[in-house]
């Protein structure tokens, strides 16, 4: 078990938990909050995407970023299809940073359309 501070309470993290664990506790929320069946596969797929890249490294954002370079320079795919990805993600790694403590840094918090994949976009598209 290890320990972690989050604003003057204390949470305990099960060592043994898996990324895939704490995804599968996410998607339990997710459910529960009514999503619809093709938005929740939609997760578990763009969640089986992340989880051929990620190849047990370690979640930073420096490691996000390289995960957004990588689908769109080496796999060349649309900003679109990148931003659902992203988004997706994002919501995931925001629960557990903020909800369970399970991510210590913010991760989310960078990951946005804005700088980055706008840039990309106007580069690919001209747009």
């Amino acid at each position: 078990m290890r320990k972690y501070k989050r604003g003057g309470s204390t949470q305990t993290v099960p060592e043994n938990l898996t990324l895939s664990d704490m995804f599968e506790q996410f998607m339990v929320v997710k459910r529960g909050e009514g999503l619809g069946r093709l938005t929740i596969e939609g997760y578990y797929q763009n969640y089986g995407y992340f989880q051929k890249y990620i190849n047990h490294r370690e979640l930073t954002t420096e490691f996000f970023v390289g995960w957004i370079t990588h689908m769109t320079e080496e796999l060349d795919f649309s900003p679109h299809t990148v931003n659902i990805r992203v988004r997706t993600m994002r919501t995931f790694v925001k629960y557990a940073n903020e909800e369970k403590g399970w991510i210590s840094e913010p991760i989310h918090r960078r990951l946005t359309w804005s700088r980055h994949l706008h840039h990309l976009h106007r580069r690919k598209f001209g747009r």
